[in-house]
């Protein structure tokens, strides 16, 4: 792309942002070869300029998308699913540097007519080849730009981590007169290229043409995880919003974000537009693009009143000083800090050797000004290597991230600190002591006594010791602790002894851990919690006293995940510990088991590799596997407020606990509120001729909802088969109502077409609603599966590099349908495991206007009150045992076994059902055969036939012996049928 250097498009900044001057520079477009091993080439493209220029046209509204640029695009902008088994398809090239996890899940979301669907993909030629599949059937195609910890939800609690940072910039005129994007694309490239340099970040490694904008990555060569991820995303957004780039906020700071595949195409706009990869290059250092993200934010993003190791002003009086500033330990002692120096290492990292030493030393020369020049000099002896008796690597070989040495960064980084306030914790010369500590110094001056020996327990002591004993042993020392902190010492919590009584504090009793960090907050604000919880975990780690054994590690992660006397539970391969802030019992995932163990135990005698820290984990789940524990758990909700029990059919709430066994907790609170949206809802599309059968069928979906909320539905081994004929009656609508009363991440979309794969049958473990959208016709629902899955046998399923896992169904199923779904099976188990819901007023037919977004306003305006209806609903439910009667049910029942079944249908036309009634075996099998060959039907065989009058229970025929004859009683043929079809035997 081309752009004039003279006259740059303006960049929009605040008014309190200082103007900065834009700079350009360019590179080289690159083209994508068919390699499979994703190599990139710098190299300009002949086409790919102007196709760019098009494509900035198309999105300013200058020309329309489908203009003539040039018919043959480069490789780089190809797509369609007949390219995409190419190594260079253009989703290829951005997945590859995206989802650099293999064994990680990953997702594509796609949307056709307002509804959505999440798809899980297993590898980036899959994932393509359905991108592709779906943008052919007209979808809108997106992709998850995190890696996730299981298929079950894209939400944020669910990322594992990500390999990149992103940019969502909107092109358009109306975006720009909002100022929320720019005119033109071409605009939008050079306000990228303006921050980037402005910030002194690289620019990004790859760019998308969206349709209606740029998606721009930031490609990094190790995964980020999502805390991290957080933290660093929002100083990005934080510094975008400084500088006044217009990229989309609530996108910058999402690691749950989607955004549009390469290769597929824009339906939003008309004629649809390709979405196109306009540039890629080889990802980024990630440690180099952190630290530069976290220097832009400390430059533009400061608040003066925290700061980094900086003291009052000068003459202020001492009792207004900033407790944790350097002037609040008095001057430094250069021959104790010239002692310290010497056994910490310059050649650390970049982050350490600004924020760990020159930070506190600047900032104790600010205080101190008589010393400024004694500590400069120590600082830069120390740095150059000098000071420990050899050279420093660091100080004379340029950064890998920015190209400069150390030598040459140290003037300003000093005069940076010194000088101006930078925002961040407080850090002093405490710091190096401590870190001097760690690293075994000892100084024998007056001003610092040698540290004591810590007391170690010997191992077989250690495992009688209980917990209890162990919390009430720190209390004195976390007491003393306060006392310090609350003089000023925001250092003290990392000093030894106190760190060992938090540890001590944090393993045994997490609440009173949570209470004292708050403590120890409220009382210096300048304690840094963060600070204290990764040296807490880092003791944690290498002191424990776990025997060196498998068994022994699996028995310490079990006690250190125990809540107050409640145990880990393992159920169904996955071990639920209880969350100390919500109460409830939640799944530690197998990944994150096994990365606890590691970060515990690593390094230890028969720790030392992921086979081993696989192994432990599951051993710790063996070890409290109770398979009957959330079985036997009360029936109820968990809300905000509390739990609402139901007992003898009636509702209560009770302060929530782990012994009320909950595992899934809903963030609403249920009332008694009216609902006159939802009301209005149900009385339009549950209207009918007969009152007594729409208040029958809102009855039955009270019930249903209640079920659905409460996870009831297995207990009655009920599928829900939502049925409308002519579309447009309403199903969806309170589809996702239902859908909002159960967590987003206890919702799949299983099909029972899939249910005998057993990559898809595990995504049930564990779920609570499973809604599935149109079944096909003329296919036969799998009626073993089936009838397995909602029987509550035990299941068995297998997630991707995992070991199998046994399961029984927790989730109830919605399907929903315009034809009644197709069955082989004929048998009363099969039939009386359904529960038909008839919306028998569509809108389509009565040509009614449709209100697509009457869903969002009811569950925006109304959830509390519609969950105290389904609290109803599920009390009444418990109450009789049983669904309440529902004469559409009924009817549509009838329908769908005479429609499956043309002995049943033969019967319902042609006989007569009475107790008194009977006719030959002989003669009902040949009344019934000339009615199929009049019907065109193809009739069971004379045994079959047998069979399903035998144990078909609803019709009441029985099979009987009459002076040698077989006969079945109960049923006659009609007597105008008869005449019709001539006599019988």
């Amino acid at each position: 792309m081309v752009i004039d250097l003279q006259s740059p498009p303006p960049i929009k900044f605040k008014p309190s942002a200082p103007a900065l001057p834009l700079i350009i520079t360019s590179s080289p477009e690159v083209t994508l070869t068919s390699d499979d091993q994703n190599s990139i080439t710098t190299a300009e493209h002949p086409q790919h300029a102007e196709h760019h220029k098009h494509a900035s046209l198309c999105g300013a509204g200058i020309l329309p998308s489908n203009a003539s640029a040039d018919q043959t695009l480069p490789s780089l902008t190809s797509g369609g699913s007949d390219e995409c088994h190419t190594a260079s398809h253009p989703a290829k090239v951005l997945l590859r540097a995206l989802w650099g996890s293999p064994t990680a899940c990953h997702q594509l979301v796609s949307a056709k007519e307002q509804v959505w669907a999440h798809h899980q993909v297993t590898d980036i030629a899959s994932a393509v080849k359905k991108a592709m599949s779906l943008c052919d059937a007209g979808h809108e195609v997106y992709f998850a730009c995190a890696e996730y910890l299981t298929p079950k939800s894209r939400k944020a609690e669910n990322v594992l981590q990500s390999w990149t940072f992103h940019f969502d910039i909107d092109v358009g005129e109306e975006k720009a007169e909002k100022d929320a994007g720019y005119r033109t694309v071409a605009e939008a490239e050079a306000a990228l290229a303006h921050f980037c340099t402005v910030a002194g970040l690289p620019m990004p490694t790859h760019r998308v043409y969206s349709g209606g904008g740029l998606h721009v990555y930031f490609a990094l060569d190790k995964p980020v995880d999502k805390v991290t991820w957080q933290d660093i995303a929002q100083k990005l957004k934080d510094s975008a919003k400084s500088l006044g780039f217009l990229a989309d906020p609530s996108r910058t700071a999402d690691i749950a974000s989607i955004l549009r595949v390469p290769g597929t195409v824009n339906h939003k706009y008309s004629p649809a537009r390709q979405v196109t990869l306009e540039h890629a290059s080889a990802p980024i250092d990630s440690a180099g693009l952190l630290q530069a993200i976290n220097e832009t934010h400390d430059k533009l993003c400061a608040k003066p009143e925290i700061q980094l190791g900086l003291s009052q002003p000068i003459g202020e009086p001492a009792d207004k000083r900033d407790p944790g500033s350097a002037k609040s330990y008095g001057p430094p002692d250069l021959t104790k800090l010239t002692s310290a120096l010497k056994v910490l290492d310059p050649d650390c990292d970049d982050g350490t050797w600004k924020l760990h030493r020159l930070a506190p030393m600047a900032a104790a020369a600010r205080a101190y000004p008589e010393l400024a020049d004694e500590l400069k000099a120590l600082a830069r002896s120390w740095s150059s290597g000098e000071l420990c008796g050899k050279s420093s690597t660091a100080w004379t070989t340029p950064g890998s991230s920015n190209g400069v040495t150390g030598q040459a960064a140290f003037n300003a980084t000093w005069d940076r600190f010194f000088t101006g306030p930078c925002n961040g914790r407080p850090i002093t010369v405490g710091t190096i002591y401590l870190d001097a500590k760690n690293a075994g110094w000892r100084f024998g001056g007056k001003t610092f006594e040698p540290l004591e020996t810590e007391t170690v327990i010997p191992v077989d002591m250690a495992a009688k010791v209980k917990p209890v004993a162990e919390a009430l042993q720190a209390q004195p020392v976390i007491d003393d602790l306060v006392a310090k902190v609350k003089d000023g010492d925001c250092g003290a919590p990392l000093e030894p002894e106190y760190l060992a009584a938090l540890a001590m504090l944090s393993a045994r009793d997490p609440a009173e851990y949570q209470r004292v960090r708050r403590q120890l907050k409220q009382i210096n604000k300048h304690i840094s919690l963060a600070s204290i919880d990764n040296a807490v975990k880092g003791k944690r780690r290498t002191g424990g006293s776990a025997a060196a054994t498998h068994h022994g590690y699996a028995t310490s992660t079990v006690d250190r995940l125990t809540f107050e006397n409640w145990a880990p539970v393992g159920h169904e391969g996955r071990l639920f510990v209880v969350d100390p802030r919500s109460k409830l019992w939640v799944a530690k995932e197998s990944v994150a088991l096994e990365r606890e163990v590691a970060e515990t135990h690593d390094d230890h005698e028969n720790c030392t590799r992921r086979a081993d820290y696989s192994a432990i984990a599951q051993h710790a789940c063996s070890l409290v596997s109770n398979g009957d524990f959330f079985a036997d758990a009360p029936h109820g909700l968990a809300c905000p407020d509390g739990f609402y029990r139901i007992e003898d059919g009636t509702t209560k709430v009770e302060p929530l606990t782990p012994a009320h066994r909950q595992r899934i907790g809903l963030d609403i609170t249920p009332s008694s509120q009216p609902t006159p949206l939802f009301n209005q809802f149900l009385q339009q599309t549950f209207k009918a001729n007969d009152e007594t059968e729409m208040q029958q069928q809102i009855a039955l979906v009270q019930e249903i909802a209640g079920a659905v909320m409460l996870g009831l539905m297995p207990l009655h081994q009920k599928a829900i088969l939502f049925y409308d004929p002519y579309g447009r009656a309403g199903k969806g609508t309170l589809e996702s109502i239902l859908r909002n009363l159960v967590p987003e991440v206890f919702v799949t979309a299983i099909s029972p077409f899939s249910w005998n794969e057993p990559y898809f049958l595990v995504s049930l473990a564990g779920a609570r609603l499973n809604v599935v959208g149109e079944l096909p016709e003329n296919e036969s629902i799998p009626a073993a599966i089936f009838k397995s899955v909602l029987g509550g046998d035990l299941l068995t399923g297998r997630n991707p590099a995992h070991r199998p896992t046994s399961f029984k169904n927790e989730a109830a199923h919605l399907f929903m349908s315009n034809h009644m779904i197709s069955t082989k099976d004929q048998s009363e188990a099969f039939f009386a495991r359904w529960l038909i819901v008839e919306f028998p007023n569509s809108l389509l037919r009565s040509g009614l206007r449709l209100d697509p977004h009457i869903a969002g306003r009811i569950i925006e305006k109304e959830m509390p009150g519609i969950a105290g209806w389904a609290l109803e609903g599920a009390a009444r439910l418990l109450r009789n045992g049983k669904f309440s009667p529902s004469k559409a049910n009924d009817r549509l029942m009838q329908k769908w076994r005479r429609s499956s079944n043309s002995l049943d249908e033969c019967i319902f036309e042609d006989f007569d059902l009475a107790p008194d009634l009977s006719i030959r075996r002989s003669g009902l099998y040949e009344h019934y055969k000339n009615w199929c060959s009049e019907n065109g039907r193809k009739p069971f065989a004379k045994a079959r036939v047998k069979e399903l009058l035998e144990f078909n229970v609803g019709h009441g025929i029985k099979l009987a012996k009459l002076d040698g004859y077989e006969i079945f009683r109960g049923l006659a043929v009609k007597p105008d049928r008869e005449i019709t079809l001539g006599p019988i035997g």
